[in-house]
């Protein structure tokens, strides 16, 4: 699937492939009385118009948002998602 133009409404600037095959973990939630495991297959880095900083998204398949995190600078959500996620530098695609 493509990645959206935006993700929660914020503009998408970097982002990985998103296939089955990428191992960046697993969301585990509860809805009612049943467990979920959601496999992460794509990681992207998006920014709001009007907001500071940057959020680094984990998505499943259909790069629905899973997961979201904060950060100051771009370097910094960069680095979350190499130490957290293991994604490589040549992993990241771009938005144009």
């Amino acid at each position: 699937m493509k990645i959206p133009s935006e993700l929660d409404g914020a503009k998408v600037i970097q982002y990985t492939k998103n296939v089955v095959s990428n191992d960046f973990g697993f969301v585990l939630y509860q809805e009612e009385s049943t467990k979920k495991k959601v496999k992460i297959t794509g990681i992207a880095i998006a920014k709001y118009e009007d907001g500071e900083g940057f959020y680094l998204f984990s998505c499943d398949l259909n790069w629905q948002v899973i997961g979201d995190y904060f950060f100051f600078s771009l370097d910094e959500a960069i680095k979350d998602a190499s130490d957290g996620f293991g994604v490589k530098k040549n992993d990241w695609l771009y938005n144009r």
